[in-house]
């Protein structure tokens, strides 16, 4: 399984745009329509990812499939060094 787009969940609907789209892209193009609102903290949503299988992903679970499937590009120095996935770790 690979990681194939950045996606945000709210409640039961995934919105999810192709990469190279990242969560902002989201959050202005798709999600700006739901409740006509476009700041994070006032929806109340799960960003994450979505695998070839069409399953959604947290951070957290999509930074261990990507690195299970090497997917992601090295780091550089200073870069974030956790255990979430950011589309900038793939594309």
């Amino acid at each position: 399984m690979t990681i194939i787009a950045s996606a945000i969940k709210f409640g039961d609907l995934v919105c999810f745009l192709p990469q190279p789209a990242r969560h902002h892209h989201i959050l202005r193009s798709v999600m700006s329509n739901f409740k006509g609102r476009t700041d994070a903290g006032y929806l109340g949503e799960v960003q994450g990812f979505l695998n070839d299988e069409g399953r959604f992903m947290d951070r957290r679970a999509a930074y261990i499939e990507a690195h299970n499937c090497k997917q992601l590009k090295p780091r550089r120095v200073g870069e974030y060094d956790g255990d979430e996935l950011f589309s900038e770790d793939l594309w």
